[in-house]
């Protein structure tokens, strides 16, 4: 697939041509682990993808080889977590989340993210930022946890 770029160090880009963050169509990489790539590379082997095909697709018989929209990523999610409070967007909360309590900084999640401002990370964060500020540290530097 063309816009699944393998890297040296056994990492992968992911270009992301369009999306809601991207108005303008210039596209975007996602970083991909090596366990990410070494998993999309056996999907793309196992499903017989090639060239243009999308990654993520309709699994049905016969059904033409198109991409997933959001809602239906979503009704994935909630069938297999069984929780009607997940959805697509889900990910990227979580991944702030996690990407915060691993000490991570607004500007490394906003570039994992795509996103230009600090305004939605910050705002997905919101109930993690204040134990990770200037106050939680001064009082640990203090003895004060």
């Amino acid at each position: 697939m063309r816009d699944l770029l393998p890297q040296s160090d056994g990492s992968g880009l992911l270009f992301i041509a369009r999306s809601k963050s991207d108005p303008d169509g210039r596209g975007a990489y996602a970083y991909l682990s090596p366990l990410g790539l070494a998993a999309a590379l056996q999907w793309i082997e196992v499903a017989g993808l090639s060239g243009d095909d999308p990654l993520f697709m309709s699994s049905l018989k016969g059904d033409p080889k198109r991409p997933l929209d959001p809602a239906t990523v979503s009704r994935i999610f909630k069938a297999r977590t069984g929780r009607r409070d997940v959805s697509a967007h889900s990910t990227r909360v979580g991944g702030v989340h996690d990407a915060l309590r691993l000490g991570c900084d607004l500007a490394s999640i906003m570039i994992a993210g795509r996103w230009t401002s600090a305004e939605m990370p910050a705002q997905y964060g919101r109930m993690i930022l204040p134990a990770l500020g200037a106050a939680a540290q001064v009082c640990a530097a203090y003895g004060e946890e």
